[in-house]
């Protein structure tokens, strides 16, 4: 007899560095087991190892961000702003870039902004 476990809902709040270790660190320990699930008002992940190249104008913006979309491939992108968490039903509110509110239900939190 086979038991179907559904999917542990982990929501990582957040595009930067922290976000992006945790979702590696998650995939590669938890795999298929969990539905990720990642919110963050930025749409690209932006590498600061030449924030002195571009101040300087020696290299373009564009070359140090990448979108989430593409290196956050085994999770669903939800392109927005928390507004706010409720702790007791495990949801949070996010404002959509594009105006719309949503909301997103959890098991485990990671705020990683």
């Amino acid at each position: 007899m086979s038991t179907t476990h559904p999917l542990t809902r982990v929501v990582i709040v957040g595009g930067g560095y922290v976000a992006l270790h945790a979702y590696r660190t998650l995939v590669a320990g938890a795999g298929k087991r969990i539905r990720l699930t990642v919110v963050s008002a930025d749409d690209c992940h932006n590498f600061h190892g030449f924030t002195g190249e571009v101040v300087a104008g020696m290299l373009p913006l564009e070359l140090t961000r990448t979108p989430l979309r593409e290196v956050l491939r085994n999770a669903e992108f939800v392109h927005g702003r928390v507004e706010s968490v409720d702790v007791e039903t495990k949801s949070l509110r996010v404002k959509l870039i594009s105006g719309n509110d949503s909301a997103i239900e959890y098991d485990h939190l990671i705020v990683a902004t």
